[in-house]
């Protein structure tokens, strides 16, 4: 598994979450910017 980023369609921001699970966001991961969330998704990536 990997986190990937997302964009919610009732607020427009990106956020964080493990593929496949988009209904689960990271705590604190939702951005304006979708280079923003991936670069939380890449820092995540890094612990699995």
């Amino acid at each position: 598994m990997r986190y990937v980023v997302s964009k919610d369609k009732k607020s427009g921001m990106w956020y964080v979450h493990l593929e496949g699970f988009a209904y689960v966001p990271v705590f604190g991961s939702f951005r304006k910017s979708k280079s923003a969330a991936q670069k939380i998704a890449t820092e995540r990536n890094q612990y699995l």
